[in-house]
């Protein structure tokens, strides 16, 4: 026999086909029913993604659109290097407070920027993109240790 895991395998399958089929006990069809009925109960917003009504999917995807590209105008505004006390003079009158904070952060980011060299940037995001390969690196090496049949 080449492999004898195959054969046990074939014999333990062909025993086990020609057994006649078991109910599952009471307790545990009563307790997967409930369990099925219990989410098929829950709400739209508590289902996953898939399950949302399509305007809600449209909303979702124009809000996540618009908020991108806030950040990618926010990012032009520190990059542009503009006046942070700008943003205080759009401020409405309850978001002094807020807008304030923000110009303040907005300062504070800008002038950090012009400091660090771009080669320290540009070193850096590889030093994060080379951990992220490892990270994915070690879940698939644990992920085969640990779960993979060896076979």
């Amino acid at each position: 026999m080449p492999n004898p895991p195959d054969h046990l395998e074939r014999l333990i399958g062909s025993a086990v086909r020609g057994l006649p089929p078991r109910r599952a006990p009471r307790t545990l069809e009563s307790q997967v029913l409930a369990e099925i009925e219990r989410r098929l109960a829950r709400p739209w917003w508590r289902m996953s993604y898939a399950y949302w009504p399509a305007p809600i999917r449209l909303l979702f995807l124009v809000a996540c659109a618009a908020l991108i590209a806030l950040v990618v105008r926010a990012s032009g505004w520190v990059i542009a290097d503009v006046e942070p006390r700008a943003l205080a003079d759009l401020s409405l009158s309850g978001m002094a407070p807020a807008a304030t904070s923000v110009s303040a952060t907005i300062a504070a980011v800008s002038s950090v920027a012009r400091i660090i060299p771009p080669l320290w940037i540009y070193c850096g995001l590889g030093l994060v993109a080379a951990m992220y390969t490892a990270l994915f690196g070690i879940g698939a090496a644990a992920y085969r240790t640990l779960y993979v049949d060896r076979s």
